[in-house]
């Protein structure tokens, strides 16, 4: 479980990410968040097991990719702070998280 990027930063402005869901057996999904916080510090439900959507900066998302599909999403970034999480039951506990900088 992990969300593997081909780079930490990218130049603010439109970016495109092109999703793959490289699992046999679970359905994930793509979450693209704003926030100065470090990962450790988002609010995550214990009983959900899920990161608290309603208190963070959502800009976009990918839901429900099914094993073996892809998406793609393309999204207007400003310079700044961003985590891209998968928030299905559990998955962001286990590592499906990481962080990107959008830069000018």
């Amino acid at each position: 479980m992990r969300v593997d990027l081909s780079t930490e930063q990218v130049k603010a402005g439109d970016v495109t990410f092109n999703v793959t869901n490289t699992s046999r057996t679970l359905a994930h999904e793509f979450v693209v968040v704003r926030s100065d916080k470090p990962i450790g510090a988002l609010h995550y439900n214990e009983h959900e097991k899920e990161v608290e959507e309603s208190a963070l900066e959502v800009v976009n998302e990918i839901e429900d990719i099914e094993p073996g599909k892809s998406g793609t999403l393309t999204v207007k970034l400003e310079p700044g702070s961003y985590i891209l999480l998968c928030n299905k039951a559990g998955h962001f506990k286990l590592g499906m998280v990481n962080h990107i900088a959008v830069t000018n």
